[in-house]
């Protein structure tokens, strides 16, 4: 962006600071809008607003705009990461957590081997322009797949039972025949 927007050094902090005022602005209104909406709506609306946002890239003329889409794009990243802790936090026993963080932040990993090195190589085959739309699309299918993985009637405790287990089993005797579980 700078060389296309014949910009100076300068401009990389404050495109960065852009992105994290949005990323901050999210975080003190999410409290709030977490109360109204399930988490998945606001995810999947921060994800959407992402990818618009970076789908708008190729139309920044100059460093203002480039600052106000770079605070969109950290307001929507906002809105699709802060609430992942209140889903592990529900979906795991507290002695548990550990073990589903862990793997959550590695899984997160493969996406970035992806899209750094295919945002790279396709701005420098194409340019800045085609890269920004490719990424958009990338973001685009993830939503699509999220809408069909991750199920809208998300059920916030499931109930689960040992049929096979002999009534004085220890898991039987300290939880009982059938026991909620947090999602």
């Amino acid at each position: 962006m700078r060389a296309r927007l014949g910009l100076g050094e300068r401009s990389v902090p404050l495109a960065f600071a852009g992105f994290g005022a949005g990323s901050m602005l999210a975080a003190f209104l999410l409290p709030q809008l977490l109360v109204r909406q399930e988490d998945r709506a606001v995810m999947i609306g921060g994800a959407a607003l992402m990818f618009a946002g970076v789908a708008l890239v190729p139309l920044v003329g100059g460093l203002s705009t480039l600052i106000a889409l770079w605070a969109v794009i950290g307001f929507g990243f906002s809105m699709t990461q802060t609430p992942i802790g209140r889903i592990i936090n529900r979906s795991a026993r507290e002695a548990d957590r550990g073990a589903v963080f862990a793997p959550q932040f590695a899984l997160s990993h493969p996406c970035r081997l992806v899209t750094y090195p295919l945002a790279g190589w396709t701005g420098a085959e194409t340019g800045l322009g085609i890269a920004a739309l490719t990424l958009a699309d990338t973001g685009a299918l993830g939503v699509i797949a999220v809408l069909r993985i991750w199920p809208a009637t998300d059920i916030v405790e499931l109930t689960h039972g040992h049929p096979d287990l002999p009534n004085d089993h220890p898991h039987l005797t300290a939880h009982g025949p059938e026991t909620p579980v947090p999602t």
